[in-house]
């Protein structure tokens, strides 16, 4: 987390107090998208200061015999939270007021998830803040005591992949801060990393080598991410086209929209979080998990591309994972199917009437709203009718396919959502 605070010309650090062990036994992944969460949104939210991890004993939380009660404490001189705001924090969806939410991205999972991973290990996290002078978040955990003699792991020892094999990784970035964080995430997850330094390194590279997964930044000299990909898909090389994903800093729906139209098969925006990693990663090793000896290019053209409703389902399990709450996410699903019908209707209304403006506003909210929850060949749809509003007017073909598709959509999202709520 050091590289991002040092953008922002914020003082890191961490101490570790004499009255805790150096060693205990615990969960190690989930400790670790713990604290990744609070320091990451302790940077977020700093402009200037610091942020201090602590790390101490908590002899006053109670501890079964032969376990430890540890606390983990992310100070920061950030904004700070209004006292009558703290009960909001663990709220999925949610953020402190629309002010922070203009200003800051996030839709509020991630203090969600902690609590839930705490929880999970018998713990849990309280808050204290000021307002201008910042917050503490403190996790406490009930953690196992280490066996005398037990080695302290070494911070160079690569995490074994949770996939069962290491994937050949290409990362297409032309910031060398950027590479080093999306190289030093990789190789720790066990997996080979290649690097190119612009778009035409990453084509050059596709075509010589076969590689798993390539994460390609959208914008980079020579050759831009978006053109680089849609020559790849033009003339994929003969050992076959791997999964490319979009790297961009820019998490807006018009850039999703635009890395589906060239042929990406995914979004990463950055700064990376590891979680949105490791589902890229596990959704590259079941692309590539085919059997020995099958030639590439004809698995390529035996898998067919996923269905609207295998990318909604891989939308609903991963936030349903996330946010735990089943019903809500259920209620998102129904919320969006049931006002489909009635945005259509109004998108007809408007190219019936000439107003360009309405239907391509129209479309573009819809393509937003359909890209976040997994419909992406339904946003794209949206994407190429706002633009041809944009630029000529209506398009009739474009808005009759766009009605034939909702149903598909319609049936995915009901299909879903009354699976979440039973099982809820």
């Amino acid at each position: 987390m050091s590289l991002t605070a040092d953008a922002k010309g914020l003082h890191l650090t961490s101490h570790l107090s004499a009255d805790c062990p150096p060693t205990v036994v615990g969960d190690e992944s989930r400790i670790r998208q713990i604290l990744v969460n609070l320091v990451g949104n302790a940077v977020k939210f700093t402009e200037h200061g610091a942020i201090t991890v602590t790390i101490s004993a908590a002899p006053e939380h109670p501890a079964e015999a032969g376990r430890l009660a540890v606390r983990f404490a992310v100070r920061d001189t950030g904004i700070g939270i209004p006292p009558d705001r703290l009960d909001r924090l663990f709220l999925p969806f949610s953020q402190v007021d629309t002010t922070v939410a203009r200003n800051y991205e996030g839709s509020g999972l991630g203090l969600v998830i902690s609590q839930r991973l705490a929880e999970a290990m018998n713990g849990g996290i309280s808050v204290a803040s000021t307002p201008g002078q910042g917050s503490t978040f403190t996790v406490t955990l009930c953690l196992g005591q280490a066996e005398p003699g037990t080695p302290m792991p070494t911070a160079d020892s690569p995490s074994a992949p949770p996939l069962g094999r290491p994937l050949h990784v290409l990362v297409a970035e032309d910031n060398p801060i950027n590479q080093r964080v999306a190289q030093l995430l990789l190789e720790r997850r066990g997996h080979r990393v290649e690097l190119a330094n612009d778009g035409a390194e990453a084509v050059a590279a596709i075509r010589r080598t076969r590689f798993d997964l390539v994460l390609m930044d959208v914008q980079m000299p020579v050759l831009d991410g978006l053109t680089a990909t849609e020559r790849v898909r033009a003339d994929p090389p003969p050992h076959g086209a791997p999964r490319i994903v979009a790297l961009t800093a820019n998490a807006m729906v018009d850039d999703r929209s635009a890395t589906l139209r060239a042929g990406m098969n995914g979004f990463l925006a950055k700064p990376i979080r590891e979680a949105e990693l490791d589902a890229v990663l596990a959704g590259a090793a079941a692309y590539t998990d085919v059997p020995s000896g099958v030639a590439a290019d004809a698995v390529e053209s035996q898998r067919p591309e996923p269905t609207e409703e295998q990318t909604i389902r891989e939308w609903v399990g991963r936030m349903a994972a996330e946010s735990g709450d089943r019903q809500r996410v259920a209620e998102i699903l129904h919320n969006f199917a049931e006002r489909l019908p009635d945005t259509l209707d109004r998108m007809d209304q408007a190219a019936a009437s000439g107003n360009t403006a309405s239907l391509a506003r129209l479309a573009h909210s819809l393509k937003g709203s359909s890209a976040t929850l997994g419909a992406n060949r339904f946003a794209a749809r949206c994407a190429d009718l706002e633009d041809h509003a944009r630029r000529s007017g209506a398009n009739p073909a474009a808005l009759r396919d766009l009605h034939d598709h909702a149903r598909e959509v319609v049936d995915a999202m009901e299909k879903l959502s009354h699976k979440l709520e039973r099982t809820a």
